[in-house]
């Protein structure tokens, strides 16, 4: 199954009184990488989180364009969510990774969850470990990880699966300029692959020409939605004050 596009219809999430997310329409693209940004409070984490399926619309439409052998079709998020796991790689605040396991026996676990056979899941486990710099911590416990570390582990557990939807939530968090960049050239492989790439960061220094796309959510609205050149940090204050104006 290839994913070529989300699509958000007047989407809305209410907590009691509190419009978190606010007729947010919007279509996200495969093989592009776009930054949610905005103030603490603007509906970020909300929408990140209707986008993993943790969450449903209080009103709208979400759906997703998929290709599944020669066929194209249009299914609604609901159906999406039924295979979640499958279909959706997730950084979130919570690391969700086990700690008396080490790393390599997380990964391992995942993998079977995922349906992989456990060579697959061997191989699959060694060569992400690799990438993101952890082979020789891979036979520790994760209780004895660095917050880096850790942090580096749950993006190779986001993509374990190989998922068509990255979903990265502060992925930078706690990686030192070396893990960033490793970071990044997976963020760019992946986009290489076609995958559909949605990232909240407060960091905006991100290399020029890696972001297509930049949102930004003020008060759970879109105030804008567009390329953001090369300067990512410069755009988003001029649109910030400018919609503070």
């Amino acid at each position: 199954m290839t994913v070529r596009a989300i699509r958000l219809e007047g989407v809305s999430r209410r907590f009691g009184a509190h419009m978190a997310v606010r007729n947010v329409s919007l279509e996200l693209r495969a093989g592009e990488l776009t930054l949610l940004l905005g103030p603490n409070g603007a509906g970020k984490t909300t929408l990140m989180s209707l986008l993993s399926t943790v969450l449903l619309p209080t009103r709208g439409r979400m759906l997703v364009d998929l290709t599944e052998g020669d066929r194209a079709l249009t299914v609604s998020y609901s159906e999406l969510a039924l295979r979640a796991p499958e279909l959706i790689g997730l950084v979130s605040h919570a690391s969700l990774l086990y700690q008396d396991l080490t790393g390599r026996e997380n990964l391992h676990l995942f993998a079977q969850l995922y349906g992989m056979t456990l060579s697959e899941a061997r191989e699959r486990s060694s060569w992400l470990l690799h990438q993101v710099d952890l082979e020789d911590a891979a036979d520790r416990r994760v209780s004895t990880y660095s917050r880096g570390m850790c942090q580096r582990l749950s993006i190779a557990r986001a993509i374990l699966q190989d998922p068509p939807i990255v979903l990265l939530d502060e992925p930078y968090t706690g990686l030192d300029r070396a893990s960033a960049g490793t970071l990044n050239q997976l963020l760019e492989s992946l986009k290489a692959r076609g995958r559909l790439m949605v990232l909240i960061t407060h960091r905006l220094d991100m290399p020029s020409g890696m972001v297509e796309r930049a949102i930004l959510l003020k008060q759970g609205g879109v105030v804008a939605d567009e390329a953001p050149g090369e300067h990512i940090g410069a755009w988003y204050e001029r649109h910030l004050m400018g919609e503070a104006a």
